[in-house]
């Protein structure tokens, strides 16, 4: 809704903008993203010479879930649709430089009604109480069991989860929320670990537990891991590990510091596990 109307002013008028998800907020059975509205709200609001939905009875979801339309001169003339559909409850808020950002566009490219309209938005939805939920949410400060293994990660949009002792799956399966860190304990020995980022960046650095693998606040998605206990620890035990990904399969059980790659695929969660080891 806010990149929209800075697109715009680039777009050539028969450009035909596709936009996918507009049915998302309908998923409810397995993404559950109730607000999930605004690419629905954007093609209900703008004006456009044609419009096109996708609702055939050979449409996997059998309801129009991706949408489009023409650009033209009544896009541009009436954009002001767009600018009130923004007084509606938003479900992200992004951060203030952002908003500055934004807001320095609107007024190079639009009247002041409309950056006044874009203002009061801004200024309204400040104060929901969605926003009380960030994706930046602090750790819990619940301390961890002191005598066996656990574990806990930090989800996307849900912040961190509570400590879960070992062979506890960490996230909800059915729910597409990507894991971005996780810290793990075990007081009896030393356990360390690291996680997996893309080809560019590698594994991040190694810790030790309780202390965090991986990046919270900034969106930033894991595809691996990688768990091992010192060698005091590795004499008693195997730990095994192992990350669910959002195409519904688990990987295959890894141990001891193996690697363990989702080969793209977001990881939604983990479960780790001790066995001792048989003399």
């Amino acid at each position: 809704m806010l990149d929209f109307p800075v697109m715009l002013p680039y777009l050539k008028n028969d450009t035909i903008v596709v936009l996918h998800d507009v049915a998302l907020n309908q998923l409810n059975n397995k993404l559950h993203k109730p607000d999930a509205h605004a690419t629905n709200l954007l093609l209900s609001a703008v004006t456009a010479p044609e419009k096109f939905l996708n609702s055939t009875a050979a449409d996997a979801f059998n309801y129009p879930n991706i949408g489009a339309f023409r650009v033209g001169e009544s896009t541009r003339a009436h954009i002001e649709n767009v600018f009130m559909a923004l007084m509606l409850t938003w479900h992200y808020l992004p951060k203030d430089d952002e908003i500055k950002i934004y807001r320095e566009f609107y007024q190079k490219h639009y009247s002041e009604d409309l950056v006044t309209i874009f203002d009061e938005a801004v200024r309204l939805n400040r104060g929901n109480a969605a926003f009380k939920k960030k994706d930046d949410t602090p750790a819990k400060t619940e301390a961890a069991p002191t005598d066996v293994l656990t574990y806990q990660t930090h989800v996307h949009r849900k912040g961190w989860n509570s400590w879960l002792k070992g062979n506890a799956i960490s996230n909800d399966i059915n729910q597409q929320f990507d894991i971005q860190a996780i810290k793990i304990n075990f007081p009896p020995h030393k356990v360390y670990y690291a996680v997996y980022y893309n080809e560019k960046e590698g594994w991040s650095k190694e810790v030790a537990a309780p202390e965090t693998a991986g990046i919270t606040g900034k969106r930033k998605s894991i595809f691996g891991i990688k768990i091992w206990l010192d060698e005091a620890g590795a004499k008693e035990f195997d730990i095994f590990y192992r990350v669910h990904k959002f195409d519904g399969n688990w990987t295959s059980w890894a141990k001891n510091g193996e690697e363990i790659y989702s080969y793209g695929q977001k990881i939604n969660a983990v479960q780790i596990k001790l066995e001792p080891k048989t003399a």
